[in-house]
């Protein structure tokens, strides 16, 4: 086996790998894609596409409304949480800790 077949057998696996498709891409990777759609942050991306009433506003009715009762999140503790009621009260005692909290939205997947 030559060289270069061991080599792409070993990119593969690490393709395949757990983090590779969960992590998502570098940093640099992600700047390039928002620069390609014309965006030159996250934070701007996000705030082209998230309806101002609720970026950042902690309008916890506004989530809501908007969430499928479906909703399956974790906390940054590792807790499951499971469905908007639940993700809105864990959100309410959270800013009651943190009130100076911002929103930071990593990724979302809806199936509809």
């Amino acid at each position: 086996m030559s060289k270069k077949t061991d080599r792409s057998k070993t990119q593969a696996k690490n393709y395949d790998s757990f983090a590779r498709r969960h992590i998502g891409t570098s940093q640099e990777t992600s700047l390039k894609m928002l620069n390609d759609l014309g965006f030159n942050s996250m934070d701007n991306f996000i705030q082209s596409i998230v309806p101002e009433s609720i970026y950042n506003n902690k309008d916890l009715e506004t989530v809501e409304s908007l969430e499928h009762v479906d909703f399956l999140g974790f906390a940054h503790t590792g807790q499951v949480i499971e469905g908007s009621k639940q993700h809105i009260e864990m959100s309410k005692q959270f800013l009651d800790m943190f009130p100076n909290a911002k929103w930071e939205i990593l990724w979302s997947i809806s199936s509809d």
